[in-house]
């Protein structure tokens, strides 16, 4: 089976509220979606979402790059699905490692969902008539006031997990505010995202400090990877931005929760680690940057097939005003479930 490329195409979405990224406020956010069309006359879209503090490269250089390669594969082979399906849905993406234009985390990332949703489309019967859900991580805001009324709006609408970035205000306030929460009583897991802002002595003092809390994990808290190999203490770490541009042995993360982000990473690294036993599924957290419903869709799916079974961030899905699914994902931070759900799908592209 080959697939030919139909076309690409730029969309403005709308943000619901402004985002800040290294200093610069937005209020759109702008995306390229590439279509190739199968022998059955299906189109299998990939996402391209750059990101400011994400990927090193801006849009326009990924589109160029998106254009080099669509010039040099205007075909791409794909592997036949027949009555023994193919385990691996990147297996055909082989000869493909050489191009220049793979060498962009995010047009790797967008040509890897064409390759999964052809394969999902014809193992699972594109997912028309499941309805998949996933369960999110509430962020907690310390700078608010009323930390209570934030855990209690979560508890009331059945989150499991809570989330709270720590290292920006002082030492005393950040302990004084986390104390307070009466997270066991909702019954209420913690994550502090420490993003990079912490030496292990100082996580030792948070540690101490705040023993009575139920702590899940902390997020990447720290700059140099000495400083990873010298924590000795119990509390669990997980990888965010330390994960990206390096290759990994196995039994190197083992051990750690992962913040996993597929619009840096791709989804064929999270595939082949966990079907070659490198990580299991439950230390997984999958993590949105503003993508579309198109990309959330296929992390859904990712999610489903993989048993992802952790509460993942998909909090950055809800800034978006509008979407390019004619039915949106339903992410009300699911006022009554917390997940998100999926029926049936047509692209306003």
């Amino acid at each position: 089976m080959k697939l030919r490329f139909e076309r690409w195409v730029r969309k403005s979405l709308s943000l619901a509220q402004a985002i800040g990224l290294n200093g610069q406020w937005y209020q759109r956010r702008e995306l390229v979606f590439c279509a190739y069309r199968d022998e059955s006359g299906f189109l299998h879209w990939g996402e391209l979402a750059t990101l400011e503090s994400v990927h090193p490269e801006s849009l326009s250089i990924a589109i160029a790059a998106l254009e080099q390669f669509i010039a040099a594969h205007p075909y791409l082979d794909m592997p036949d699905i027949d009555s023994q399906v193919t385990a691996d849905p990147f297996v055909a993406m082989q000869e493909l490692s050489s191009a220049n234009a793979m060498g962009l985390s995010s047009v790797r990332s967008c040509i890897q969902q064409i390759y999964w949703s052809y394969w999902y489309r014809y193992t699972h019967d594109g997912g028309r008539g499941r309805r998949l859900s996933l369960r999110q991580v509430g962020l907690l805001q310390l700078a608010d006031s009323d930390l209570e009324r934030q855990v209690a709006s979560y508890a009331d609408r059945g989150y499991r997990t809570v989330k709270v970035k720590i290292g920006r205000l002082s030492y005393i306030d950040e302990i004084r505010s986390l104390n307070k929460l009466c997270l066991s009583k909702c019954d209420l897991k913690l994550r502090l995202d420490a993003n990079a802002a912490l030496s292990p002595q100082e996580l030792t003092r948070y540690c101490q400090a705040l023993r009575e809390l139920p702590v899940e994990f902390v997020e990447e808290p720290f700059q140099t990877e000495s400083q990873w190999n010298e924590w000795q203490d119990s509390w669990p770490l997980a990888r965010d931005e330390s994960l990206w541009d390096r290759s990994w042995e196995p039994n190197q993360l083992r051990g750690f929760y992962l913040v996993y982000k597929p619009a840096r990473m791709g989804i064929k690294a999270l595939w082949q680690w966990i079907h070659s036993g490198m990580i299991a599924p439950e230390s997984i957290i999958l993590s949105s940057c503003y993508e579309s419903g198109l990309a959330n869709l296929y992390y859904l799916q990712l999610a489903e097939y993989l048993g992802l079974s952790a509460d993942h961030g998909f909090g950055t899905y809800q800034y978006l005003s509008e979407d390019v699914l004619e039915s949106p994902l339903f992410t009300a931070a699911g006022e009554q479930e917390c997940s998100l759900y999926f029926d049936d799908w047509e692209l306003k592209l």
